[in-house]
């Protein structure tokens, strides 16, 4: 995959092949935690969206991950 645009953009257009992205969730509507956001690292299982971070909102926003460090 090639990493060129490094902005925000809806979930919708976000890879469901397992692809790795940085996903972005607002506003956060989780009665546990008042949240304003939350971002994490998220990939698409098949059926849902799963967090690295362990939360389980979907997303609403998305970008492609950076480019490591050389």
């Amino acid at each position: 995959m090639t990493r060129t645009r490094m902005e925000w953009q809806p979930i919708e257009t976000a890879p469901k092949d397992g692809t790795q992205i940085i996903g972005f969730r607002w506003p956060c509507e989780d009665n546990r935690k008042a949240w304003p956001h939350m971002c994490s690292i998220a990939h698409w299982d098949g059926f849902n969206w799963r967090w690295m971070n362990g939360h389980y909102l979907p997303p609403t926003h998305w970008m492609p991950l950076p480019e490591p460090p050389a």
